[in-house]
């Protein structure tokens, strides 16, 4: 399917059909990288069509005559963070801006089409990172943290130097695992200016622990139960407990 989509795109191109051309390109980016995502999930790190998705989603960008783009570095200790800045075309001076987070499954190309697009027009200049842990930075072996303000304090260092961006004027929108990072965010990143939490994160682990105790099937990943062993009915798994550890140390100020 993504293929056949791909080559659509092109050929609507050569036409001259800049529109269709478009369509087709966004969705055969969200295809390749969702076939690329079943591969991740079984383990596998070096999976076919990840270019290829980026690609088509370059080609979307490249088309909308509506916006200014670039691919950009963001720099994070010793590495660096790839992320899209995407911008409406015109604008004559510095706007606000805004850090979109996915999930931790998530990545950079599917949040500028969940939400980004949106916000360019509204006039935003948006910043779509893929986080530590996510998209290609997962592939580039930069691993997931939970104290994730230290990622966003490099995102909003960055974002704050751009002259198109007003530094005063700078939110972050968290969707999943991500409304969990801009929690995160917003308690330690006082630079930023409004955050918007797009999930009940604080409920979620506690949902782990209730679901374990009452015998609810659940599956988080192939590496953890896919269902409740009788030594979980009366207490929660071990992982579980670390997790929670983690999450709830709150306290701890970024390194």
């Amino acid at each position: 399917m993504p293929q056949r989509l791909d080559e659509r795109a092109s050929t609507a191109f050569a036409g001259g059909h800049v529109a269709s051309a478009l369509a087709a390109s966004a969705r055969a980016c969200i295809y390749y990288r969702l076939a690329a995502t079943f591969l991740s999930m079984r383990g596998e790190t070096e999976v076919p069509f990840i270019e290829d998705s980026r690609r088509c989603f370059r080609a979307v960008l490249d088309l909308d005559e509506q916006i200014q783009s670039e691919t950009v570095e963001i720099p994070y200790g010793d590495q660096t963070l790839p992320a899209y800045l995407v911008a409406a075309v015109g604008r004559s001076e510095p706007g606000p801006g805004v850090i979109v987070l996915g999930g931790i499954d998530a990545f950079a190309e599917e949040m500028y089409f969940k939400i980004g697009r949106a916000l360019v027009r509204q006039g935003f200049t948006v910043l779509l990172p893929d986080g530590p842990g996510q998209g290609e930075s997962r592939r580039r072996r930069i691993p997931a943290r939970y104290d994730y303000e230290v990622a966003i304090s490099a995102l909003v260092t960055y974002l704050s130097e751009r002259p198109e961006v007003d530094s005063r004027r700078i939110a972050l929108i968290g969707s999943s695992m991500g409304g969990y990072f801009a929690a995160r965010g917003a308690a330690f990143e006082h630079r930023l200016c409004a955050t918007v939490i797009w999930v009940r994160t604080t409920a979620s682990m506690q949902r782990v622990h209730q679901q374990f105790a009452t015998g609810h099937h659940l599956c988080l990943n192939k590496r953890w139960p896919c269902s409740p062993s009788p030594t979980y009915r009366n207490s929660p798994p071990p992982w579980s407990t670390s997790i929670l550890r983690e999450w709830r140390n709150e306290s701890r100020a970024p390194s």
